[in-house]
């Protein structure tokens, strides 16, 4: 609750000062609240701008919708690595079970080649001094072997992030590595981080959107 204090005119009527009472109750805004566990759900998005990776609970035009990815012969290997940020203006607790739905792509090999790609998620805490992992989870496994077409799918990863404290000015980050590899030759695919959802540049069907949503879960006083 925050109050204001204010007089008006400088004195009353009796030449006396007379302070008003300015009363607001001031909420984040979640996407929902689950009263049964006290949680709040931000969903934050995640995208580029010409300078920066980064997580915003609110939607914005990427500078670009998708990360295009090279996948190579021989032992699974990472080939993306990517960071996005958000820097907290208020102390935040977080903890709880969510859903982190990364949409990616695979070009269908041909050829009789095998092409497949997975994502590793992993929510960590950084200070501007060390980085603290707090929760990670992989994704299932797409895998393509065809002719020569974009095959999209939305990735579900949960997490079970445990209580952390966040500290005004510390930084909430959600790292992506995505792992793959082709039996043969040089094949590509995708990772998508528009938070308008284009669908130029990824899924043009629209079936797959373009749109990467992490929750994140908020300790609740109730």
């Amino acid at each position: 609750m925050l109050k204001t204090s204010f007089i008006v005119g400088g004195h009353n009527l009796a030449g006396k000062p007379k302070n008003f009472q300015a009363i607001s109750n001031v909420l984040p805004t979640y996407n929902y609240i689950d009263i049964a566990s006290g949680t709040g759900i931000i969903n934050f998005y995640a995208g580029d701008t010409v300078d920066l990776n980064m997580l915003s609970n609110s939607t914005f035009y990427a500078e670009t919708v998708a990360t295009r990815i090279t996948l190579n012969t021989g032992a699974v290997a990472k080939v993306l690595d990517v960071d996005y940020d958000v820097t907290l203006n208020r102390p935040l607790n977080i903890a709880g079970k969510v859903v982190l739905n990364v949409p990616i792509d695979l070009e269908d090999s041909g050829g009789g080649a095998t092409t497949q790609m997975y994502v590793l998620a992993k929510v960590r805490k950084w200070d501007g001094v060390t980085e603290t992992e707090i929760a990670n989870n992989q994704s299932s496994n797409l895998s393509v072997t065809a002719t020569g077409v974009f095959t999209y799918k939305m990735l579900a990863i949960d997490l079970n992030i445990p209580l952390t404290h966040f500290k005004i000015g510390e930084v909430l980050r959600l790292t992506l590595e995505c792992w793959g590899n082709t039996s043969a030759g040089t094949h590509y695919g995708h990772l998508a981080h528009d938070p308008m959802s284009r669908t130029t540049g990824f899924d043009t069907s629209g079936a797959v959107p373009s749109r990467l949503t992490f929750q994140v879960p908020t300790r609740l006083n109730l």
